[in-house]
């Protein structure tokens, strides 16, 4: 298949995946006076069925670093994160989050700390975050070091 008849393909199925939707969203307020409330309902199952946060490799890797280091508070803030990985709110240390930064706001860079480059990465070793760093949303750049083994 050459790449004109894949994008050609991909355009068909698309589309009719996207009229199959658009009926079946038809159907879901057909009868439906208040279509806010009907939206909430949709926006409280997605809720519930995607968790906000999932332990990653590179969110382990950095609570595993800080514990080595002898620092069990991001080992501790992972856990009362993944107790409730649907949840929109999470209470660390009495104080309810909304945005989870694992590093605190006075915390020193990780490539100060552990002597790596500015990509946060060392010849060798993997870093722990910066105060950049968040449960959920995109992997820092270092992240994409890891190697599993």
């Amino acid at each position: 298949m050459s790449s004109e008849d894949k994008r050609v393909t991909d355009r068909e199925v698309w589309f009719g995946w996207l009229v199959k939707y658009v009926d079946r969203l038809k159907k879901e307020t057909e009868d439906v006076e208040n279509l806010e409330e009907l939206n909430g309902r949709r926006v409280s199952v997605m809720k519930s069925s995607n968790p906000r946060f999932i332990l990653r490799n590179y969110i382990a890797q950095n609570a595993i670093s800080a514990a080595e280091r002898g620092d069990y508070t991001e080992l501790h803030k992972l856990m009362r994160v993944l107790e409730n990985p649907y949840s929109d709110v999470v209470s660390i240390d009495g104080v309810d989050k909304t945005a989870l930064s694992a590093a605190s706001e006075d915390s020193t860079p990780a490539a100060d700390r552990r002597g790596c480059g500015s990509d946060g990465v060392g010849d060798e070793q993997t870093t722990t975050s910066t105060k950049d760093f968040h449960y959920d949303k995109k992997p820092p750049q270092w992240s994409k070091q890891l190697k599993v083994t």
